[in-house]
């Protein structure tokens, strides 16, 4: 007898399936194209073997991957400089004089063609300006050949134009860390004594300020002055507590959020440090946290999706994840000990569904891909080794790390609509977290079809670490013609991933009539592909 039952029902669609495959390139990626004359060294078999890779990933509707450029770097931190595209492009600059500290765009855009990926560009907004965002936009969009900065991309070999829609208005530009975010910042452009000079308009008006940021983001938008242009500007972390919280965020912003050209607010998103300031840094080794913190932070996104409703618009303001993982760097610094785990696995996996369940319009997780040993960030913030989908083997091929694996399975089953979907009999986990007793479902599933209604598909994540459960899913009105399952787990949520080769398996399962019958290990994850009729 099941002790769980799903119920599936085709015909009642909640939402389109959002875009939740992509990747971040954070400043742990460096790429390059084949004739690149600056930087050939950072083309090596490894990186070549990587991004390959992560071409294979591929949603099974068709979409194509989402891929971010990128992410602290290009506001800058701590006060520090940020990301001048001009930098890197300039055609008058000497090759043996550019730096090399970030990719210039035909080195990261090699990544993204190698994919098949669309690209958003980040803007600097913590330490550039509204001009150079222009400039940016001209660079990357333009046709005019005679204009100075379309000359210097096609004398980089790119003669069309890059065709780039999705624009990123500044990063975290809400937290402290970010340069803009104070008068202070050595390179912040609210800073009249700034090592650059700042900008001038915006002198003592920091990011620190929602009405701040909304009035100057604005500005980047009426310089860039294109029709063509889809913008997402930055909201919160996933706690939502910065900017003063939900109701005095929107309520700052709202100039911004109400302008017709801003498609999506975006947060990040990183469970155990979203926790940490509330919780303190003990939260960076509980493994039971990390099971339940998706369910946990499922809340913040309702609230902060009921509040975003409130906004005045032709058309609903799309919620997006600009960068998500299990943990950040914070908890890299108190000690995060699951990075090469199958727990952080199953905890991404666990991500994607609820994103997928939620509706969130895309999500785009963090990576970087240093090698060997995915470990060569040397400390640095947002390079610490679970980033890495990949680990270096002795003979020089990659082995596939959990993160990779959950986001393939994710990606073959990820059809048009999500579909109603429920759970009877869910089991029910309990944990202490913002002091109360958090009570959250131990399986969490999201149920997918295409527009025929001829496929449907089921994902479904089991968050328990020490107990499985037999399940049935029942299809309304339909009779499955075939079924096809895989399953990712392994013997111990802390088995040492970077040491061995843990791959999706084939699913045992029984069809009878309208219902699937199927086993749920604990920490699992596991997919179906369904053909109905």
């Amino acid at each position: 007898m099941p002790e769980v039952e799903l119920s599936i029902h085709p015909e009642q669609i909640e939402h389109r399936a959002g875009r939740v495959i992509g990747w971040n390139l954070g400043q742990g990626v460096y790429y390059t194209s084949e004739p690149d004359p600056l930087n050939r060294r950072w083309r090596t078999p490894e990186a070549v073997s990587a991004v390959q890779a992560l071409g294979e990933i591929r949603p099974a509707n068709g979409d194509r991957p989402l891929m971010r450029f990128s992410g602290l770097q290009i506001d800058g931190s701590f006060g520090a400089d940020g990301y001048h595209f001009w930098d890197y492009v300039d055609p008058d600059t000497p090759p043996e004089k550019k730096s090399d500290e970030f990719m210039a765009v035909f080195e990261y855009m090699a990544v993204m063609e190698e994919t098949d990926s669309e690209p958003v560009v980040m803007l600097n907004f913590g330490s550039g300006t509204a001009r150079e965002a222009a400039d940016y936009f001209t660079y990357l969009n333009g046709s005019d050949p005679s204009d100075p900065l379309v000359a210097a991309r096609r004398s980089w070999g790119q003669n069309e134009p890059y065709g780039v829609e999705i624009f990123e208005i500044g990063n975290e530009v809400y937290g402290f860390w970010n340069t803009g975010f104070s008068v202070l910042g050595s390179f912040s452009y609210a800073n009249p004594w700034a090592v650059h000079g700042g900008d001038p308009e915006w002198y003592f008006q920091p990011s620190s300020d929602p009405r701040n940021f909304a009035r100057r983001a604005l500005a980047y938008i009426q310089e860039i002055d294109s029709a063509n242009v889809r913008y997402w500007v930055p909201f919160n972390q996933g706690s939502m507590d910065f900017w003063g919280g939900l109701e005095s965020a929107v309520a700052g912003l709202r100039p911004l959020l109400e302008n017709p050209a801003v498609e999506s607010v975006a947060v990040h998103q990183y469970l155990l440090d979203d926790l940490l300031f509330s919780e303190g840094p003990s939260v960076c080794g509980d493994l039971d946290l990390l099971m339940a913190a998706p369910a946990y932070f499922e809340r913040k996104l309702r609230d902060a999706r009921d509040i975003l409703d409130t906004v005045e618009r032709d058309r609903p303001l799309g919620l997006v994840i600009t960068e998500y993982g299990p943990a950040n760097g914070f908890c890299g610094f108190f000690g995060f000990p699951y990075g090469d785990t199958l727990a952080l696995g199953v905890s991404l996996a666990d991500m994607m569904v609820t994103y997928l369940r939620f509706g969130v319009e895309a999500a785009v997780q963090h990576i970087q891909l240093t090698f060997p040993d995915g470990s060569d960030g040397d400390g640095k913030l947002l390079l610490e080794p679970w980033y890495n989908p990949f680990r270096l083997r002795e003979d020089g091929t990659l082995r596939k790390m959990p993160q990779y694996w959950v986001t393939k399975i994710v990606a073959d089953h990820l059809l048009d609509q999500v579909v109603r979907s429920e759970v009877k009999g869910n089991p029910e986990g309990r944990i202490d977290i913002d002091e109360i007793e958090f009570h959250y479902p131990l399986i969490q599933m999201v149920a997918l079809a295409d527009d025929r209604r001829e496929r449907l598909a089921l994902l479904v994540v089991n968050r328990s670490l020490d107990k499985g459960y037999a399940v049935a899913a029942t299809l309304d009105g339909r009779t499955p013609e075939s079924v096809r399952g895989v399953l990712f787990t392994s013997e111990d949520a802390l088995d040492d991933a970077s040491r061995m080769d843990l791959e999706p398996e084939p699913l045992d399962l029984t069809t009878l009539g309208t219902k699937i019958y199927f086993h749920l290990p604990p920490h699992s994850l596991c997919g179906f592909l369904i053909e109905v009729s």
